[in-house]
C-alpha cells in the first residue's frame, strides 16, 4: 500500500473537486497500474506459445494503461480518461477472445466485459454504465451468434496456458474488487469522520446561537425597561400637575366645610341649618369627586409602572384617552413650559366598554401622544408662527371602536412609512429614543386583535388609527 500511495502522490496532483474526486483519480490510477501488469503477465505466453496474435493488443494495452497515470498528473478530466480505460478494455477483450476460443470455450474474457459497466458507473455516472454495458451484452451476443452460425475461433494457446491465462484473470478482479472497496472504506471512514466534525461544529454553534439567543433576549428585556422607564419619566411631572388639581378641590373644599360646620353649630333655626346641611352635603361630593380623580391618576400611574394586571376588562376607552391626553400633555409642558398646543377631544358617546388589558392599551395611547406632540413642538421650534394642533377621537364604526391621533407636525416621509413600525427604528435625534415605542404599541395592538395604521399624511398631518374589535 505504500507503494501505491506513493504512486499517488506522484500522479494525482490538485486542485480537487472534493474529496470524491481525489479518491476517483487515485483509483484510476491505482488500477490502470494493476491492469498494466496484469496485461504484461501474458508475455510469457507470447514467447513461449505461438500467441503473436496477441501480442499487438496486449502491447497497445499496456502502453494504454502505462499513459493514464501520466494523463492524470497532466490533469486531464478523470471521466475522459475512464471512458479512454473501458475502451481500451473492450477492444483488447474482442482481439483476445477472437485467438482464445470465443465466448464458450474462454467464460473469462466476457466476465470481464461485464466489468466495463461497473467502471463506468464508478467514474462517470448511471447513463455512461448503462450505455457500456448495452456495448458489452451486444459484444456477448454477437461472438455467441457467429459461433452459432458455424463460425469458429481457433483457440492459439494450449489449454495449460489458458488456465493460467484464466488465474490471472481472477488474480486481477479480485485486486480490482479489493481496491474499490479500499476506496470506499476510506470515503465511509473520511464521511464518518467529517460527520463527527461536523456534530461537534454543530453543537458548538448551537452553543453559541443559544448563548447570542440569551443574550438578545436579556437586551430586548432591557431595552423594554428602557422604554417603559422613559415614558414613565414623562409622566412623572405631567402626574405631578395633573394631581395638583383635584387636590386643590378637595383643600378648597375641606376648608369651606370646615367653616359651615362651625356655621351649623351656632346656627338657631332648622331653616339656616337644612341650608348649612345641604352646601355641606354638595362639599363633600365635590370632594368625593376629586379624590376619586386623583385615585383614579395616581392608580394609572401604577399601572404604568409596576405593569399592573395582565387580565382583560371592560374598559370605558373616552375615559381612558382623557386620563392620557392630560398626562402627556402636561408632562410635555413640564420640560418645555413656553410649550402650548391646541388638543381637541371628540369622542363618540355611543362607544361601547370594550375588552382590553388596560395597562397596555394606555401605554400605546401614551406612546401616540407622545410622538404627537413631540412632532408638533419641533415644527413649533422651527416656524415660530406655526400654531400646533393635535386631534383626539374616539369612532364606533360597525363592530369596530376606532381611536385615532392626529397632529399637523409635518406628516410622515412615503420612504419611511414602511419601516415605522420596525424595532430600533426612530426619526427622532440620537438619544431621544429608542425606537421600540411604536414597535411595542403594535404588538400590542395585535395581541388584542385589533390594527394600528398610519394612515396617509395630507397637508403636513399624521394620523394613527387603533382599531380594536368591539
Amino acid at each position: 500500500m505504500k507503494i501505491f500511495k506513493r504512486l499517488h502522490e506522484y500522479f494525482v496532483v490538485g486542485p480537487f473537486q472534493g474529496e470524491w474526486d481525489l479518491r476517483k483519480k487515485q483509483l484510476l490510477v491505482s488500477i490502470s497500474i494493476i491492469s498494466s501488469l496484469y496485461a504484461l503477465a501474458f508475455l510469457p505466453l507470447v514467447v513461449i506459445e505461438d500467441y503473436m496474435a496477441a501480442a499487438p493488443v496486449i502491447g497497445l494495452f499496456s502502453a494504454a494503461m502505462i499513459l493514464i497515470p501520466f494523463l492524470v498528473r497532466m490533469r486531464i478530466p478523470v471521466e475522459l480518461l475512464a471512458h479512454f480505460y473501458i475502451t481500451a478494455i473492450w477492444l483488447a477483450e474482442i482481439r483476445i477472445m477472437m485467438v482464445s476460443g470465443g465466448v464458450y470455450q474462454n467464460i473469462t474474457d466476457p466476465q470481464i466485459l461485464v466489468l466495463m459497466p461497473v467502471m463506468a458507473l464508478l467514474f462517470t455516472g448511471l447513463r455512461a454504465a448503462i450505455v457500456w454495458l448495452i456495448v458489452a451484452m451486444l459484444t456477448i451476443v454477437v461472438f455467441a451468434v457467429l459461433q452459432m452460425n458455424g463460425i469458429e475461433f481457433t483457440p492459439r494457446i494450449d489449454p495449460q496456458y489458458l488456465q493460467f491465462q484464466q488465474m490471472l484473470a481472477v488474480v486481477g478482479h479480485l485486486l480490482l474488487i479489493f481496491l474499490v472497496i479500499n476506496v470506499f472504506e476510506q470515503l465511509k471512514n473520511e464521511a464518518h469522520r467529517k460527520l463527527s466534525n461536523q456534530n461537534v461544529e454543530l453543537e458548538m454553534k448551537g452553543r453559541q446561537l443559544q448563548e447570542a439567543l440569551d443574550s438578545l433576549k436579556a437586551s430586548q428585556e432591557q431595552l423594554v425597561r428602557q422604554e417603559k422607564l422613559a415614558s414613565l419619566g414623562q409622566l412623572t411631572a405631567g402626574v405631578a400637575h395633573e394631581i395638583q388639581n383635584p387636590l386643590n378641590f378637595v383643600n378648597n373644599f375641606s376648608e369651606v366645610s370646615a367653616e359651615l360646620i362651625g356655621e351649623l353649630r351656632v346656627a338657631v333655626s332648622d331653616d339656616e341649618r337644612r341650608k348649612l346641611a345641604d352646601l355641606l352635603e354638595q362639599n363633600i361630593k365635590k370632594i368625593e369627586e376629586h379624590g376619586k380623580r386623583a385615585d383614579g391618576i395616581v392608580k394609572s400611574m401604577l399601572l404604568h409602572s409596576h405593569g399592573g394586571s395582565q387580565d382583560y376588562s371592560l374598559t370605558d376607552l373616552n375615559s381612558l384617552c382623557t386620563d392620557y391626553v392630560n398626562l402627556a400633555y402636561q408632562a410635555i409642558r413640564a420640560g418645555d413650559s413656553a410649550f402650548t398646543c391646541e388638543i381637541v377631544q371628540d369622542f363618540d358617546d355611543r362607544l361601547p366598554r370594550v375588552k382590553v388589558v388596560q395597562e397596555q392599551i394606555g401605554r400605546v395611547l401614551l406612546n401616540l401622544l407622545n410622538n404627537a406632540l413631540q412632532s408638533v413642538r419641533e415644527r413649533q421650534k422651527r416656524e415660530p408662527e406655526f400654531a400646533p394642533r393635535v386631534m383626539v377621537t374616539t369612532s364606533f364604526e360597525g363592530s369596530k371602536v376606532v381611536m385615532s391621533v392626529l397632529d399637523n407636525g409635518g406628516g410622515v416621509p412615503a420612504d419611511l412609512r414602511e419601516r415605522i413600525f420596525e424595532p430600533f427604528f426612530t426619526t427622532k435625534p440620537a438619544g431621544s429614543g429608542t425606537g421600540l415605542g411604536l414597535s411595542i404599541s403594535y404588538d400590542i395592538v395585535k395581541a388584542h386583535r385589533g390594527e394600528l395604521l398610519l394612515s396617509e399624511s395630507k397637508n403636513g398631518t399624521a394620523e394613527f388609527k387603533v382599531i380594536l374589535p368591539a
